[in-house]
């Protein structure tokens, strides 16, 4: 290449040192220029890498807890709910008094014509939403006075009992309904027998004596 080339090149191109490796004032590399080697700075000094910092993750303990909170009296309305019904089957007497028990045959007399019902279908008729332990432990007290029996397709449905009570045909039907109700259901008619003609016990003592 001929000297008056060379000079072409060199003005077009520019020289290698100046070109090469150059920075500007403010000490931001010119492009073009090679790459510093790892662990160099861009002042040719030895550079120190920045410690890495650990993310921390922030937990939300307190939402948590507020929800566990809330979750709590559901928890246990459900717990004792369960615990009603196992007692309910576990005993042999009814729960409930004649009187009470014959809530929901009334419901199934007034609100359904006396037709048999299944369980959702009594709750709604006595104002409920849904069939808790409570409710089936109150159709199960009804059933142990005779006042309701299972029928066909898991429904329910008045006796001729129940009828007698909530219908009387005389004035000595519903008391007779009633006392053949508690007669039939289990244990009390054993008490009724015991203590019949007889003074009853102190309140402690006669439920010592049921138990």
């Amino acid at each position: 290449m001929s000297t008056h080339d060379e000079t072409q090149v060199a003005e077009v191109f520019g020289d290698d040192e100046d070109h090469h490796g150059s920075e500007t004032q403010d000490g931001t590399p010119v492009v073009g220029a090679p790459a510093s080697p790892p662990g160099a700075s861009a002042n040719g000094g030895t550079s120190v890498p920045a410690p890495r910092v650990a993310a921390t993750r922030r937990t939300r303990g307190k939402p948590a807890k507020a929800s566990a909170k809330a979750k709590a009296p559901n928890t246990r309305a459900a717990s004792k709910a369960r615990a009603d019904t196992a007692a309910a089957r576990a005993a042999k007497y009814p729960r409930h008094s004649v009187q009470r028990a014959l809530r929901v045959p009334q419901a199934l007399y007034e609100q359904n014509g006396g037709q048999p019902a299944t369980m959702a279908e009594a709750v709604r008729f006595t104002g409920g939403t849904a069939v808790s332990g409570p409710f089936k432990t109150e159709v199960s007290s009804a059933k142990k006075y005779g006042l309701l029996e299972s029928v066909e397709r898991n429904k329910i449905g008045l006796t001729e009992r129940a009828r007698k009570a909530i219908a009387p045909q005389s004035p000595t039907d519903r008391i007779d309904a009633l006392r053949e109700g508690i007669l039939a259901a289990p244990d009390l008619s054993e008490v009724y027998n015991f203590y019949r003609g007889e003074n009853l016990p102190d309140q402690q003592f006669f439920r010592n004596a049921l138990t």
